[in-house]
């Protein structure tokens, strides 16, 4: 059932672990887009998860909000190794 697959609500040690599953399909305000700098070029196969850790670093968890009800239902995500995930999870270990 669907129900068995819903992500829980934010977990950042998730995140880390599993970015290929938890770091797609968010919704980012503009405004918080525009103060993290927007989408970082150098890593372009890990996109929306260095979009998150940035904006993790600068305003926190509290920045994020978890919504109960699925707005999309997508194929799972290749857990296959990804550099730039890699390169990107060592940027944020290392700020």
């Amino acid at each position: 059932a669907l129900k068995d697959v819903f992500r829980p609500g934010f977990n950042l040690d998730l995140l880390l672990r599993v970015p290929a599953l938890m770091a797609r399909h968010w919704l980012v305000r503009k405004d918080v887009l525009l103060d993290v700098g927007g989408y970082s070029p150098d890593y372009a196969g890990a996109l929306e998860f260095d979009l998150l850790l940035r904006i993790i670093e600068q305003g926190g968890p509290a920045w994020l909000a978890h919504l109960d009800e699925p707005l999309l239902i997508a194929d799972a995500p290749s857990l296959k190794d990804n550099a730039d995930e890699r390169l990107t999870l060592t940027r944020h270990l290392s700020a």
